[in-house]
């Protein structure tokens, strides 16, 4: 958005300011870029998820099972929202919350897994589980880096 003979964008909870139309489009080329590199590493993420799901499916209880399934229901509707509606104004704004919202259902899968121990090779999938979570944790804070190593001297935040 033009204003105050500069353009002005709104990027990961902060309001960035550019002298150029260029630079800002430089600059939304590069955060595109890292989003969908996290959306494709997030979407590895969740067939892996989904994987450990299924081997653990006949040791969960109804419960258990049931909000698994919930949270991937909930995670195909995010990747959709997020393929429909990152285009428009202000989208990559709540591609952001989207993200998040991702990384919580992941969560919240992996925590239920984690409690349900199958067996005595129960150490193994705990390990699996827990690189999973890792996995997760290191893509956030990715995400929450994204737009801030844009290298530009004109480049300002307020």
């Amino acid at each position: 958005m033009l204003r105050d003979k500069f353009y002005w964008v709104y990027v990961n909870g902060k309001r960035l300011k550019f002298s150029s139309k260029k630079e800002l489009l430089a600059f939304l080329a590069t955060v595109n870029r890292q989003l969908n590199d996290v959306a494709h590493a997030a979407n590895r993420l969740t067939a892996e998820t989904y994987t450990e799901f299924r081997y653990y499916y006949f040791h969960l209880t109804h419960a258990d099972r049931s909000n698994c399934e919930q949270n991937f229901a909930a995670l195909n509707k995010m990747f959709n929202m997020l393929i429909s509606r990152s285009g428009g104004t202000n989208g990559n704004s709540f591609t952001f919350v989207r993200f998040n919202n991702i990384f919580e259902y992941l969560r919240s899968t992996i925590y239920i897994l984690h409690r349900n121990p199958m067996n005595r090779l129960a150490t193994v999938q705990r390990y699996r589980l827990k690189a999973l979570k890792q996995s997760i944790d290191q893509l956030e804070l990715q995400l929450n880096s994204v737009g801030e190593n844009y290298q530009n001297e004109k480049f300002e935040s307020y």
